[in-house]
């Protein structure tokens, strides 16, 4: 093999920056699914009748909290956090089906479990990029956990 064809650990095919480019693109896809759980906050708060807002603005707060933490868990490669937060989702799914219902008093028509329905398919969105994403495993896996922050 000639030697212009060597990277520069010496190795064919090593690719220097491999690791540091799926944590830059697990970071911007967990903005991206932090920004789409807050559309989804702001259609609970926002498709209710005014007077059932105040509950529905507690839930959308301790759910953002819990959520936002969780995720700067997840940005600084604690695997726990992930796990937690597919939890965290998967329980806001079933409140969003649920209990939402319950705190609105809604009429049993098609506008307001629309409005749930979406709401539970944005959250399951979520959870599915949470779970499933090479990136965002790669990015609270053990094996990338060692090496220190801006790595390359």
């Amino acid at each position: 093999m000639p030697a212009q064809a060597l990277r520069p650990s010496g190795y064919p095919g090593y690719r220097k920056g491999r690791t540091a480019g799926s944590s830059r693109r697990g970071r911007v896809l967990l903005i991206l699914i932090f920004c789409v759980l807050r559309v989804a906050d702001a259609l609970v708060c926002f498709s209710g009748p005014a007077s059932a807002r105040s509950p529905a603005v507690a839930a959308v707060l301790i759910g953002a909290l819990w959520t936002t933490s969780l995720m700067v868990g997840i940005w600084f490669r604690q695997e726990w956090c992930r796990w937690a937060l597919m939890v965290v989702l998967l329980l806001s799914i079933l409140s969003a089906m649920f209990f939402l219902r319950d705190a609105f008093d809604l009429p049993v028509h098609a506008g307001p479990i629309l409005v749930l329905l979406v709401i539970a398919l944005i959250n399951s969105g979520a959870a599915w990029g949470v779970i499933q994403l090479r990136d965002i495993r790669r990015l609270t896996s053990r094996s990338h956990a060692s090496r220190p922050y801006g790595y390359t």
